[in-house]
């Protein structure tokens, strides 16, 4: 076995470049198979670090509902009376536990770290079956309101970047949001709670969120919907809706709010429903979008991995035509074709662990170009910068292919071996080289680079529309701050007056053309909505709801959103003021149905109430929410009339200072460094982010596609250099006759035209198939145009052309008299 070894590595050496030629195709392409597969496999295949996660529900009700919601998710909410009353009804029949997330922070002897607070019941920890690597987890005893101490545990993340993994830090007290509690225990590093792309930092009892948001009314508020629901199927699988539909609707029947609320909305409310969703996989914060598009690249990536098979296989059979004469000769000394076939097993098992290796390093460095366009809040702790962990999958992966591929070696070889025994029976003569299944797969790899280009330039092109799209308003030289000085203690009027402050000092600040403050910021995941009534508005059923925000003055400027008619929101818009607000024109289409705004009145709720707030201006629609949303109905207010109570986010626009980020984070430390600035960068960035689904599927995809079109050129490459070796007599005698070089180049080339002709017009309609899957099932994509067409098919033939040239050329400056004295 050692000497086979031996001749099978010499073998690889002598055809140095079919062999590097192999181990590059084999490592680019299973690499960029692994790299892929290694994301889906942690975004869309990856259970909850959870005992039994396939039984884990989550609770979602169907229905309009009075008041207004506040998630970190596109799922239903609940309001805590509801969860309260329906855990009641429910008794210790059927497990409901419930879990909120809110920003906050961690004061220290320095300042204060900016962490994830993820709010949770008595039983949050004990249903998932999550257990500590210190200490213990939240107790139902932690969470009732006459709890004897206060609790937290601490994420492992946490626990090790600012506690050094000490057990010591069990028993310390920590102030969270200004509140003291005792670490009772450390989370395991495998769990990132519930919501695929957050990572928390520190769990808290639920019923503390009154002191971590300084909002007294949470536990009570009945119109405030906040918090999700989990329980889980029963041990012999079967559903508790039953029970749970039940409890809920006796809830709904006692509640105040639903029962007060307009006929039209009641009805909406008592026909609502329940229903359990699996969340095996956690809650999607992004509805799929990740999922979706990583599924997307999978079968992208299952394409790239079929190339990979058959660009081995054609140069396996390349190898094996130029090693004619060695095998010949082998078998005439008296090798059997068995060790001849074990020989070729043994040069393409080598080729399959080299390959194997160059693949680490190619799955290595795509996986971390992929992740480089992902924003850390949209895949938290989730998805970890490396495909190491499935390296196993990838050498055994490699392996398979390259003893899979190499069968077409052994049988090569047996063939040449009783070739060379025939003495009356030239090579050119056999069927190899014009083998049908060699120019079958080199069509393949060609249709597929074809493809996968069409979808990587489809998405290319979605992107550059959506980044393209006018929003309504700049983002050019636009700094977003986020601050939230109720983490600290800040009550509201204290907040206004820091902020206030923060304002004043920044319009002094060289280089600053404007400076605002507003409750929200365009594109950061938040929304805010209510119900609202407008006076003289005839109330016809539809929904009411429309987003809002709390801005200062200058903030429809510093934003370039243009005013239509009526005035801005102004610093003379203070509490002592008539209360006001400017609407945008969704909100006069549909509330107000084309009539005139201004002067009109509404009020921030439905049913039998008196419009308190005047309409003063009207702005253009912008797309706050995304590109990707159309304007929703939105009014703004004054943020000195209606002033946050956490959250504040200051918006400058820069003229020469290319560090304003930095700059107003700067000017709050100096104000009060105990402050967490929750983030601080350009609206542009924001912008960024906000499309990173669309930015990794055309980053990835055009990863794939140059991959796929590689393999191509090598297929092209192996299959021309097999055709031109088996036919090198041929080449050499039309030559002595007085052919041109160019004229062997037609020769070849035109091999090459006949496998562009099949492979091209095949790969476009599997293209134009595959964006099609995708725009119904997947994500979304642009339409498919001649243009795009019309590229990749050129893209098919180029690589094909390069990959035939080199063997046309070499084949047309061949020596006849030496290649005939061989002979």
């Amino acid at each position: 076995m050692i000497l086979e070894m031996k001749l099978a590595a010499r073998g690889l050496l002598r055809l140095l470049g079919v062999t590097l030629f192999s181990v590059s195709s084999l490592g680019v392409g299973l690499g960029i198979v692994a790299a892929v597969y290694s994301l889906v496999r942690q975004v869309a295949f990856r259970n909850l670090s959870i005992r039994e996660p396939d039984s884990l529900l989550l609770v979602e009700a169907n229905g309009e509902f009075p008041g207004q919601a506040s998630s970190d998710h596109q799922r239903s909410v609940f309001s805590y009376p509801i969860y309260a009353a329906v855990k009641a009804r429910l008794g210790s029949d059927t497990r409901l536990v419930a879990r909120a997330s809110l920003p906050g922070a961690i004061i220290t002897g320095a300042g204060s770290n900016a962490v994830l607070i993820e709010m949770v019941s008595g039983e949050f920890m004990s249903l998932l079956g999550v257990g500590p690597v210190a200490g213990r987890m939240i107790f139902e005893s932690d969470d009732r309101e006459n709890s004897r101490i206060r609790v937290c545990v601490l994420s492992h993340r946490y626990w090790s970047r600012h506690h050094g993994g000490s057990d010591h830090a069990v028993g310390q007290t920590v102030r969270v949001n200004g509140v003291p509690l005792t670490v009772v225990g450390v989370a395991p590093a495998e769990f990132h709670g519930v919501v695929v792309g957050q990572d928390p930092d520190v769990y808290v009892p639920l019923q503390l969120v009154t002191e971590m948001t300084a909002d007294p009314e949470r536990l009570t508020d009945r119109r405030h919907r906040w918090l999700t629901l989990l329980t889980r199927a029963g041990a012999d699988g079967a559903s508790p809706i039953g029970r749970l539909s039940a409890a809920y609707r006796g809830a709904l029947e006692e509640d105040y709010v639903v029962a007060q609320a307009p006929a039209a909305a009641r009805q909406s409310a008592f026909a609502s429903s329940l229903a359990l969703m699996p969340i095996g996989r956690g809650i999607d914060k992004l509805d799929g979008m990740w999922r979706g598009g990583m599924l997307g690249l999978l079968s992208l990536a299952g394409m790239v991995y079929v190339a990979v098979c058959a660009n081995v296989a054609g140069l396996s059979a390349a190898s094996a035509v130029r090693r004619f004469r060695e095998t010949g000769t082998m078998a005439a000394l008296g090798a059997t074709p068995l060790r001849l076939a074990v020989i070729e097993a043994m040069r393409s098992l080598l080729v399959a662990i080299l390959g194997a290796l160059v693949a680490v390093v190619i799955a290595e460095g795509a996986v971390r170009l992929v992740l480089h366009r992902v924003p850390e809040s949209a895949s938290g702790g989730w998805i970890q910068p490396t495909a190491l962990p499935f390296s196993l999958w990838l050498i055994i992966g490699g392996a398979l292919v390259g003893i899979g591929c190499a069968l077409l070696g052994p049988i090569a070889a047996t063939v040449l071996a009783a070739v060379s025994r025939a003495k009356d029976r030239p090579l050119e003569g056999q069927s190899l080289s014009q083998s049908r299944l060699s120019h079958g797969l080199v069509v393949m790899q060609l249709a597929m680079s074809v493809a996968v280009s069409i979808v990587a330039l489809t998405a290319s092109a979605t992107l550059h529309r959506l980044m393209g799209v006018d929003a309504g308003f700049s983002e050019d030289k636009v700094s977003v701050t986020s601050v939230d000085p109720s983490l600290v203690g800040y009550r509201a009027e204290e907040t206004a007056v820091l902020i206030a402050r923060t304002l004043e000092d920044l319009r002094r600040l060289p280089g600053v053309a404007a400076v605002s403050a507003s409750a929200a910021s365009p594109f950061d995941g938040r929304s805010m909505s209510t119900k609202v009534t407008v006076e003289g508005a005839v109330a016809d059923g539809s929904d009411t709801s429309s987003e809002f925000n709390a801005v200062s003055s200058q903030y429809f400027q510093v934003l370039g959103m243009k005013l239509l008619s009526g005035r801005a929101i102004t610093s003379t818009d203070t509490l002592a003021a008539p209360r006001v607000a400017v609407v945008n024109e969704a909100f006069v289409r549909r509330s107000l149905h084309g009539r005139e705004p201004l002067g009109r009145r509404f009020a921030r709720r439905s049913g039998n109430v008196t419009p308190d707030i005047a309409i003063v201006g009207v702005v253009a629609d912008a797309r706050e929410a995304g590109v990707r949303q159309a304007p929703v109905p939105t009014y703004y207010l004054s943020l000195e009339q209606f002033p946050s109570p956490g959250r504040v986010d200051i918006i400058a626009l820069a003229e020469r200072h290319d560090s304003l980020p930095r700059a107003v984070s700067r000017h709050v430390a100096e104000l009060d460094g105990h402050v967490p600035v929750l983030r601080s960068a350009w609206l542009a960035d924001h912008i960024r982010e906000a499309l990173f689904v669309e930015r990794t599927v055309a980053a990835a995809a055009s990863v794939l596609a140059a991959a796929v079109t590689l393999l191509a050129v090598v297929g092209v490459y192996g299959l021309m250099n097999q055709m031109a070796a088996a036919r090198l007599r041929e080449v050499a005698v039309r030559l002595a006759c007085g052919a041109t070089p160019r004229s062997i180049q037609r020769l070849i080339l035109g091999r090459v035209a006949l496998l562009l002709g099949i492979g091209v017009p095949v790969g476009l309609v599997a293209g134009a198939a595959a964006v099609r899957l995708l725009r119904t099932e997947v994500v979304e994509l642009e339409a498919l145009n001649l243009w795009v067409l019309g590229s990749c098919g050129l893209w098919g033939i180029a690589a094909a052309l390069v990959g035939g040239y080199i063997p046309s050329r070499s084949a047309s400056h061949a020596e006849p008299s030496m290649v005939l004295r061989g002979e």
